[in-house]
């Protein structure tokens, strides 16, 4: 009867324990999509969750926000001078460079114009932008 009460027990701990450690992954692999996402602005105002390292889908949010607020023909021309910068080239790299530190210079606000772009300011720096939308709209 003892051997039967322990091996329920081993069941239920060996349970448990593959609960918490699916628990576990799925909760790694939530806090991992939510690190790199973001809810933007999207079409109309309603929000859309962007990858922030998944070049398509920023792009595909930059180029909305162009259309939306007509600003598509400066969104392509934009693109239209970023071809004309050389694939395999060294100065190609530094061209993209340049492009970098050019934009870098016109988006991010002067007090904060020494920091890394990485993705927690990348994160403060779209809800700066939301912030000045909402005051202006």
């Amino acid at each position: 009867e003892e051997e039967e009460e322990d091996e329920d027990l081993s069941e239920a701990r060996y349970e448990v324990e593959m609960q918490i450690q699916l628990f576990e992954t799925v909760m790694h692999s939530d806090s991992s999509d939510a690190l790199f996402s973001m809810s933007l602005s999207g079409p109309g105002g309603a929000p859309t969750d962007v990858n922030l390292t998944d070049p398509e889908q920023i792009f595909d949010a930059v180029k909305s926000t162009a259309v939306e607020f007509d600003c598509a023909p400066f969104f392509l021309s934009t693109l239209q001078h970023l071809l004309l910068i050389p694939a395999y080239d060294p100065l190609g790299k530094a061209m993209w460079s340049k492009v970098e530190e050019g934009v870098h210079a016109v988006v991010v606000p002067e007090r904060e114009a020494s920091a890394e772009l990485g993705l927690a300011n990348l994160r403060l720096l779209v809800g700066w932008k939301e912030r000045l939308e909402e005051l202006s709209a």
